[in-house]
């Protein structure tokens, strides 16, 4: 006689640039690695924070341990694109710097 198993829905997989919301922070991942998961940990969005690097089976048990949900609607003011590229130099045009 097979019996089924209750099981709770897994969380989503991580992936570059996903924002999970936990009681009083969110942290935002940045990048996505074999082994590594480089993210952002910010008490208000928006907020300008160095980048940090983890285990990703680390940071998927942080989550799961601290109720984390995955925040799916982005607010506008929060984006993870780069800003544009600035005027190029004259390094990157191959000339050289007078003195």
């Amino acid at each position: 006689m097979k019996v089924k198993e209750k099981r709770k829905k897994s969380p989503p997989a991580l992936a570059k640039g996903q924002l999970w919301k936990m009681d009083h922070t969110h942290i935002q991942i940045v990048d996505l690695g074999k082994m590594l998961v480089h993210y952002k940990m910010l008490r208000e969005l928006g907020q300008m924070r160095r980048t940090q690097m983890s285990r990703i089976e680390s940071m998927e048990t942080y989550l799961r341990d601290n109720g984390a949900t995955l925040v799916t609607g982005q607010p506008q003011a929060f984006s993870t694109e780069k800003p544009a590229p600035a005027a190029p130099s004259c390094r990157s045009l191959g000339r050289k710097k007078r003195r």
